[in-house]
């Protein structure tokens, strides 16, 4: 059974260079909004890991870019 598509990480251009020791999973709280003929489908995200990377979201020291990453499956709503 296909559940259809997921987005599991996000990237976010700063337009500055991030210190990744100051951000963790607990900086960021990301939610979902799903509407379709009249339902509101809105719930929080579980968020995995949130690190400095660069445009592509590949981990790196430094960098102008933060990733989230989501936990996602086939069981979650």
């Amino acid at each position: 059974m296909d559940w259809g598509p997921a987005i599991t990480k996000v990237i976010l251009e700063m337009g500055v260079t991030v210190d990744g020791s100051t951000i963790d999973t607990k900086s960021f709280l990301v939610s979902s909004e799903r509407k379709f003929k009249g339902l509101d489908l809105t719930t929080g995200r579980t968020v995995s890991d949130v690190y400095v990377s660069d445009a592509d979201g590949n981990r790196d020291s430094t960098g102008a870019c933060i990733t989230i990453e989501m936990e996602v499956g086939p069981e979650m709503a």
